[in-house]
């Protein structure tokens, strides 16, 4: 078994959706995600249908230092430093085991 940090569908959401409220929480400790740049670019151009390879990744993570007002200081996964980004940016994260994958 492996894991994998993520985001959770139900914190996708925006506000005026059906299942807004439903998801998780920024806290300090946890983790949040940031949308990288090209995010909707990956999202049209990635065939998840017929693709034999895992899809590219659509946000940068980060670990929850401290959340103050509307300013949380995140530290981020792939090493690049810390920072302190509004709370606005990020989405809550959540660090799921994966037990197996299904290739089709």
């Amino acid at each position: 078994m492996t894991s994998e940090t993520r985001v959770n569908v139900l914190d996708t959401t925006n506000e005026g959706d059906e299942w807004h409220g439903y998801g998780g929480e920024l806290e300090t400790g946890g983790l949040a995600a940031r949308e990288k740049d090209n995010f909707t670019e990956i999202e049209t151009e990635f065939d998840l249908v017929h693709a034999h390879a895992a899809p590219p990744q659509q946000y940068d993570f980060a670990e929850i230092i401290d959340i103050s007002g509307d300013t949380a200081t995140v530290r981020w996964q792939d090493g690049s430093g810390i920072e302190e980004i509004n709370t606005s940016d990020l989405r809550p994260a959540e660090q799921d085991i994966v037990s197996g994958r299904i290739d089709l």
